[in-house]
């Protein structure tokens, strides 16, 4: 466990000051807790302000503090609050944009684009754990090369000719 632990102790030492507060479990109970208000997270954003927009992505972890300062700097604009959220060890990252009025959509969208292209600019991936989807699909060939999106589409030809699941979800065939 040492390694693992100053592992953590760089990456906590790297993102120090970026964050309002930093959590660190040594218990069994903490665990528990911790983990308890992780899952709560995504949903006690939903419910703050009303409406929400959610991305998980993931980083590099040699640009985490530069994506981190990124993200801070962007908490400036008018009508939206934003968290950022997730398992810093492996730079997988959830981020919350929260706003008020639906009228703010527009304006919450915007960050969600400049967001993505920052993570894509690190070297990121647009997705880390729940998929492309409709919202991310026109990134995708930003983040992946033509030939690697025709590989997937043969596979996915392959394996569902009729194309019945998720039809359109990240390309089109």
């Amino acid at each position: 466990m040492g390694g693992a632990q100053k592992q953590i102790e760089a990456i906590a030492e790297t993102l120090n000051g970026l964050s309002l507060h930093q959590e660190f479990a040594s218990t069994p109970q903490e665990r528990l807790d911790l983990w308890h208000t992780r899952s709560n997270l995504s949903a006690a954003c939903s419910s703050f302000l009303g409406h929400k927009l959610s991305e998980d992505m993931a980083i590099p972890l040699c640009s985490l503090q530069e994506f981190a300062q990124w993200f801070k700097d962007q908490e400036h604009k008018p009508h939206l609050l934003s968290g950022l959220f997730g398992h810093a060890g492996d730079g997988n990252l959830h981020v919350q944009i929260m706003f008020d009025d639906k009228k703010h959509t527009a304006e919450a969208q915007n960050l969600r684009h400049n967001l993505l292209l920052k993570v894509l600019s690190l070297g990121g991936t647009l997705s880390a754990e729940h998929g492309i989807g409709l919202q991310k699909k026109s990134y995708l060939p930003l983040e992946q090369s033509k030939a690697l999106i025709d590989v997937q589409k043969r596979i996915k030809k392959a394996f569902d000719p009729y194309n019945l699941l998720n039809p359109g979800k990240i390309f089109d065939i």
